[in-house]
């Protein structure tokens, strides 16, 4: 499987998500939530090495992290 880590940032889960099963915790604590995952944006001005997604304010950059996984052919459904 491919996988890149990265950085989510939310009120119910935040972390660095090396794997599916780190997803699968994130997507544990959204369930039954009607927030979408992969709406999360980029934050543009981050200066960690990790792309970071999230729902901050400061999390305002035009990528989601939808868009992201695709691009880079990740499968987070």
């Amino acid at each position: 499987m491919n996988w890149k880590t990265f950085y989510f940032e939310g009120n119910l889960y935040f972390g660095f998500i090396e794997s599916p099963e780190d997803w699968e915790k994130v997507k544990l604590a959204y369930k039954g939530t009607d927030i979408n995952l992969l709406e999360a944006r980029v934050n543009p001005i981050s200066t960690y090495p990790l792309i970071h997604f999230g729902f901050y304010i400061e999390y305002d950059g035009k990528l989601t992290l939808g868009e992201w996984a695709k691009e880079n052919k990740i499968k987070l459904d």
